[in-house]
């Protein structure tokens, strides 16, 4: 019988502008990963950035056998997951107020994706794997924003699994897998392309436009996903971010502020899911965007569901 199991993985440091990594456990099937980035920093007259604190990873990764990367995001990206699967986003305490404070906010690196009608199909075996680590990049107090300083800061990693669990005779081992990309935004087009890779099963998109690192409404106007001359979605980006809103039971609309999220998986069936091995052989995103004044950016995270040629249990 299965059972719910939780511990404590570890701690990282703050390094400014270095990595960290943390060994982790290989033992049962993972469904999260919970994180506490906790931060003691000093503000005179401070202005945040997006995502606040979770600025300070620039990317975050977890990577099994040293080569197979299964999460490469930037920490903002699990705040867009916290919207998608809660409608809220993570618990935190940011001061930002002047003076020396301690602020923290919690994260979830998802495996099994909530909201489908099997979240376990791609829960996470670590015990296939000789080697697994979270790498951890450290941003400096400038990804934060302007008047703050960073004293010191730790990333608490917490997971979240089952025990005495098995996948299906015969079922496919899939994994949750998390990608992320950027583009500058230099002039005003209604026809900004971004190539995105082919020979995977996207599961969703998250498009999130900045101007100097805080999120904004007036960059993108629409977004149109394609094969060629073949549409797969062409929609207003107000008419995207009213859907969101209903969709996930957003609690704050100001959390969605930039971001728009188009999501294959909206039925919760894994037959949904856009098929680039298959059925396209090209796949672009083209957005009608404004561009602001300031420095204007493109953040596109794509999440896929990778499907092995391999079992965990075999009825043979």
């Amino acid at each position: 019988m299965s059972r719910i199991y939780g511990t404590k993985e570890g701690s990282l440091s703050f390094s400014s502008g270095n990595q960290g990594r943390l060994e982790l456990t290989r033992n049962y099937h993972i469904q999260a990963y919970n994180c506490k980035l906790a931060v003691n920093h000093t503000n005179t007259s401070a202005s945040f950035k997006d995502e606040d604190l979770l600025s300070l990873i620039t990317n975050l990764q977890i990577v099994a056998n040293g080569d197979e990367t299964i999460k490469s995001v930037p920490a903002s990206k699990f705040h867009i997951d916290n919207i998608m699967f809660s409608g809220r986003k993570g618990l935190q305490a940011v001061d930002k107020t002047d003076g020396t404070k301690n602020s923290y906010v919690y994260f979830t690196v998802y495996f099994s994706i909530p909201n489908t009608l099997r979240p376990y199909d791609t829960i996470f075996n670590t015990a296939v794997y000789s080697t697994l680590n979270m790498l951890v990049n450290w941003g400096t107090a400038s990804n934060v924003g302007t008047g703050i300083v960073i004293n010191s800061a730790s990333l608490d990693v917490y997971s979240h699994a089952l025990t005495n669990y098995s996948r299906n005779a015969d079922e496919k081992i899939k994994h949750f897998k998390e990608t992320y990309l950027k583009k500058d935004i230099t002039v005003s087009s209604n026809a900004l392309t971004i190539d995105l890779p082919t020979k995977h099963l996207y599961k969703s998109f998250a498009v999130a436009s900045t101007v100097d690192g805080v999120r904004v409404d007036t960059v993108i106007n629409k977004i149109t996903i394609k094969s060629g001359t073949t549409v797969i979605v062409q929609l207003d980006a107000d008419e995207i971010k009213a859907f969101n809103y209903s969709a996930y039971g957003v609690n704050d609309i100001e959390d969605t502020n930039g971001i728009y999220i188009i999501d294959f998986l909206s039925r919760g069936k894994m037959s949904d899911l856009l098929d680039t091995f298959s059925q396209f052989n090209t796949l672009e995103m083209v957005l009608d965007v404004t561009k602001q004044s300031g420095t204007n950016e493109l953040h596109v995270y794509s999440d896929i569901i990778d499907i092995k040629n391999a079992v965990e249990v075999s009825s043979k």
